[in-house]
């Protein structure tokens, strides 16, 4: 990846609306999956979203089926 497009994937990655331990919690859980910001709501794999207050994880796209296993891990790290 150039050094460009990496600046240009860390500053997608900063959220300014949110605090600053939801940033954190987006940090952590964009180290082992592939995640992008929705406004303020957190997208996972394009299947899991974490809405405001970020306490649950919700299926997305319509209810999307991923691995429990991979829910689970998700949970934990909002957890």
């Amino acid at each position: 990846m150039t050094a460009l497009k990496q600046a240009e994937k860390n500053i997608d990655a900063v959220n300014s609306k949110v605090s600053s331990d939801v940033q954190a919690l987006y940090d952590r859980i964009s180290f082992i999956y592939p995640c992008r910001w929705e406004n303020v709501s957190i997208v996972i794999l394009e299947e899991y979203v974490i809405k405001a207050p970020y306490e649950e994880v919700v299926l997305y796209k319509g209810g999307a089926v991923g691995s429990k296993e991979t829910l689970d891990r998700i949970v934990k790290l909002v957890s």
